[in-house]
């Protein structure tokens, strides 16, 4: 109708009607995806700044994994080649810990053990110091630090004051080590966890789900 009289549209013809509503849908779900698309993308970009961010404790690392390392290595390769002075300081410890229960040792199986132990550290204190398996090297020599803290420094079986403040000079060193080599132990260098991993995978589909089951059901919404 034409003059001052409202301007009436026809409507679409039945037949065009589908078209159109399935068109709508179509962009509706490419601007959809795009969005996703950026979210996920500035998610990336957002967990590599986050390690990105860690580069500048590499040179920290470089410098205190071989500090931690060098005395096990040091320590290792001298019961390596001198296992008698080793055995001579555990023969210190032996009557407390027979005390307690641990059953005697001979002179030829201490210094095999002794050995042993030293090749250990050896070995863990290298990939430690070289950055091979750094968090397993490690956890390694922690475990190692207990029975070396309790051989070389024997509060209870020193007699005197000097020496027996020398000796819980020398236990709280090797704390400080051990508590070192713990923290070393869980350094991931800025990485995430695997757990934080399979995590975020698992949040990332149920997003990619719910806007897919989203667009469907505005898609069949809009053709209903």
């Amino acid at each position: 109708m034409s003059g001052y009289g409202p301007t009436i549209r026809a409507a679409p013809p039945a037949r065009r009607l589908p078209g159109l509503l399935a068109g709508r849908g179509a962009a509706w779900s490419a601007r959809n995806a795009a969005r996703v698309a950026r979210t996920r993308g500035a998610l990336s970009l957002a967990r590599a700044a986050e390690v990105g961010q860690d580069k500048g404790m590499d040179l920290l690392r470089a410098v205190a994994r071989p500090l931690l390392a060098a005395s096990f290595v040091v320590d290792g390769i001298d019961a390596i080649a001198r296992p008698k002075r080793h055995v001579e300081r555990m023969r210190r410890v032996t009557p407390a810990l027979e005390r307690v229960g641990v059953p005697p040792v001979m002179d030829s199986d201490a210094a095999l053990a002794a050995r042993a132990l030293g090749a250990v550290s050896v070995a863990a204190g290298l990939g430690l110091a070289t950055g091979r398996a750094p968090r397993t090297s490690a956890a390694v020599l922690a475990a190692i630090n207990v029975p070396l803290a309790v051989v070389n420094h024997p509060v209870w079986a020193v007699k005197g004051r000097e020496a027996r403040l020398d000796a819980v000079s020398g236990l709280l060193r090797r704390g400080a080590l051990g508590a070192g080599l713990l923290l070393a132990s869980v350094d991931r260098a800025g990485r995430p966890s695997l757990a934080w991993r399979a995590a975020n995978k698992r949040e990332q589909r149920r997003a990619i789900q719910a806007a897919k089951a989203a667009v469907r059901q505005r898609y069949e919404g809009a053709s209903a």
